[in-house]
This record gives C-alpha cells, structure tokens and sequence, in this order.
C-alpha cells in the first residue's frame, strides 16, 4: 500500500477495506489519534471486541510480545485489532537490529512480521514524535505490506486551509477573517482547534457561515482587538486605531502577546513587499492575486498599504520587526515590559 495521506487512508476505512499493518508516526498527534480511533471503534462489531482487540502501551510491552499478539488467530471472528499506542517506548519498533541479533545474523522480530503479515490482524502502531528511517528493510517491509502515515504539523497557509475544510465537512462555512483569528491565536494544536470548532458546530444552526464574531463570542477571541486588526489600522494609517489596539495588548499581554503580533505584522510587510515587487514586474492584477491568495477585496486593501508603504519603507520596517522579535526574546539584553514594547512597536512602525 504505501505511504499515504491522512484523508487517503480515512477514505479506504470508510470503505472498510483494512490493511494488515498501520504504521502512524510523527509530530502530529491528532492524525494518528483520529485513524487509531477509527480502528478502534469500527474495524470490529462491539461484540467481538472483548476478545478480538488489544491495546498495548509502549511502557509496558517488547516487540516480541508485540508480534506474538499479532500472530494469534482471532477468536468467533474474522479480525482481531492490535493497537499500540506511545510505540516509540518500545525498543526496536522501528526495525532495529540489536547487537546480539547482528551477531546471531538474526533480523528485527516485527520486520519479519510486517514481511509475513497474518491476514486475519490489524496491527496498529503509533510513533509519535520520531522521524522513521526510509532506507532500513523495515521501512520497505511496511511499504510492500503496510500503511505508513507521516503525521506532520500544519504550518500557515495549510493550516488555515485545513480549518475551513475541515468546518466544510461539517456542514458549515467561515470567512477569512474568522480562519485567520483562529489559527494565529489558537495555533497548529488541531485538538483544540477541532475542540472549539466542533463548540461552534453545536451552537450555531446548520449550514451557518462562521464570522468573527462567532468567535469572539464563543471561543474568548477579540474580533476588534486583534493583531489583524491592528494590520488594518496600520495598513491604512489610522493611528487613532492602532495605537488603541496597541494599549490593549499591552493591558492583555497574555492573550495579545508580542510575539504573535510581531509574526502577524512581519507576514503581512513581507507580503506587501511581494506585491510591490510584483508591481515592478508589471504583473496582472489577477496573477498577483492568485501568488498572494488574495480575493477581489483583499488586493483592494494591499493596492491601499502599498500607497501608504513604499517599498523601500516596507523593507526598513521589516528590519524594525526583526529587531523588536529580538528585544521581545532577550537577546539583545533588553528588559523592557512587554506592554510597554507592544506600544513602542507599533508607535515607531506608524512614524518610521
């Protein structure tokens, strides 16, 4: 079978069509929960799980009594379900060959496992936070016989991508705006995204569009007072605004911290000095549109700080940025109140 994508094997399961080996591994806690679990709850009828499914715990088991489970038959049922779970504990699991197996020429237990799979086993590991080596024989036995899914952590773009699929799934639509705020101030932990999006499926009617203030009202995020706000300020150079919003996150830095605003603010000056670039090149509006994933309105609202923002205007505030990422972090010595540099921050940014 492979490596797969999450939504790949999601869909083969949906279909019941079962592989004898799942091999889940990789930062991403939530993929490998959401397929183990999906196992767990559907491969076997509720009566059979008794005595057709067994969960392992890293801590607890060796890879022979691993594979030992994996080979017995399934008992008044055509499947059983192995699962085990915090894998990485367990000595060998990645198809490791110990000293004394090198020197007996003996090979790793579950690599000849997964070689020879039982066709009446579903083996479900989890590998979490390790990286699995794709050249060792264990690998290529996983590939020929197996599942393999390397569960990655979603950064920007495609994490704001994933919440707007994955609120489509159930039956409801977000705006961007809503997206952005969720992603900056709830980052790539998708538990708690799901958490609080799942919150918002139950409240809200079906089929509703999720707006900024949904959010603001159900998940305690700011719709008016909030690092993209504060970029519309600055952007059209409303200092009034900007500078309100500014001794807000100094009053709230736990929830307004520097650092997502300085990531918000530096994201968006060096997508403005994209634009401007691609201005220089004379490109269509449309093409720069579609470089930058900006809608009709949004290139509008660029076209707006490109005015406010020359280029080389944008490249000095982009070094104020760095410069002020630095201070936020201490490196440079600095032991300023945070509050105080959100406000010094953006004051300078309005008159630099």
């Amino acid at each position: 079978m492979a490596s797969l994508d999450y939504e790949k094997i999601l869909t083969s399961l949906e279909k019941k069509e079962y592989q004898p080996v799942y091999y889940l591994f990789g930062e991403e806690g939530f993929f490998i929960d959401q397929i183990t679990n999906k196992i767990a709850s559907e491969a076997l009828h509720e009566d059979e799980r008794s005595f057709n499914q067994t969960i392992m715990y890293g801590s607890d088991v060796e890879v022979a009594d691993i594979v030992m489970a994996a080979r017995r038959f399934p008992m008044m049922a055509e499947k059983q379900v192995i699962i085990v779970k915090e894998g990485q504990e367990v000595k060998g699991i990645a198809g490791e060959i110990t000293e004394a197996q090198k020197s007996d020429k003996k090979e790793n237990p579950l690599t000849l496992y997964v070689n020879n799979p039982m066709p009446s086993t579903i083996l479900v590991i989890n590998y979490r936070k390790k990286k699995l080596d794709k050249r060792t024989r264990f690998y290529k036995a996983l590939d020929k016989n197996g599942v393999i899914l390397e569960s990655k952590k979603l950064w920007e773009r495609d994490l704001n991508v994933w919440i707007e699929k994955y609120i489509n799934s159930k039956g409801y639509s977000i705006v961007d705006h809503a997206v952005q705020l969720l992603s900056t101030y709830l980052g790539n932990d998708l538990e708690k995204l799901v958490n609080e999006l799942n919150k918002l499926a139950v409240i809200l009617p079906p089929k509703s569009t999720i707006t900024a203030t949904h959010i603001q009202d159900n998940v305690g995020i700011s719709k008016d007072y909030n690092a993209f706000e504060l970029w519309n300020a600055i952007s059209t150079k409303n200092r009034t605004k900007a500078h309100e919003i500014a001794f807000y996150f100094s009053k709230n830095i736990k929830d307004h911290h520097i650092i997502v605003t300085i990531t918000v603010l530096f994201n968006s000056f060096t997508n403005l000095l994209r634009y401007h670039q691609f201005v220089e090149k004379r490109m269509p509006a449309n093409t720069i549109g579609q470089k930058l994933n900006l809608n009709y309105y949004k290139q509008k609202e660029m076209a707006v700080a490109a005015r406010n923002y020359p280029k080389a205007r944008v490249v000095r505030i982009i070094g104020l940025l760095r410069h002020y990422d630095a201070r936020s972090k201490g490196v440079m010595g600095d032991s300023s109140d945070i509050g105080e540099l959100t406000k010094e921050l953006v004051a300078t940014i309005l008159f630099y």
